[in-house]
This record gives C-alpha cells, structure tokens and sequence, in this order.
C-alpha cells in the first residue's frame, strides 16, 4: 500500500494528511494525468500482470516444474502481490 501526503490548509491552520493509496487508486491517478495516452485502466493491468505470471506457471509446469527467474519491476511485484491477497 502507498501513500499520499498533502498540507490542507483550512482557516490559516495547515493539517498534515496521509492517506493510504491501492494500487488501483495509484493506476486511476495515472489516467487522470496522463497527457500521452499511455495509462492503462485498473482492470487491463490487474489482467495483464496476473496472466502474465500465470503463463510463466504455466509454461514451467509443461517443463515438469522448478524454478523460473522473473525480473520485474517493484511495483508490478506488489501489484501481483495485492491480487493475490485479493483473490483469497
């Protein structure tokens, strides 16, 4: 889970906000400020990165198992992570 600070200044008495943000809330704020088009909905993500390691199962399990090596970035890794939680 990532977080967003922000000062909100109410009356000339800023308070200090942290608010906790899911990956979903992180891909929608991309979509808001995306000027190039490049930002993919929630749902076209979440797909892609769980059958993209599904495949990678898959494909290690027509091998008859062991280990496969994936390089990813951090956040793909706990984007997967948080799916997982979410499916159980």
């Amino acid at each position: 889970m990532k977080y967003k600070y922000f000062i909100w200044n109410v009356g000339g008495i800023l308070f200090d906000v942290v608010q906790r943000l899911t990956y979903e809330d992180i891909a929608n704020g991309l979509i808001e400020i995306d000027t190039a088009g490049w930002a993919e909905p929630w749902p076209v993500i979440r797909k892609r990165i769980w059958t993209g390691f599904e495949d990678i199962a898959q494909a290690m399990i027509k091998q008859g198992g062991g280990n496969a090596l994936v390089v990813s970035h951090g956040m793909t890794i706990g984007t997967l992570c948080s799916l997982d939680l979410l499916r159980n």
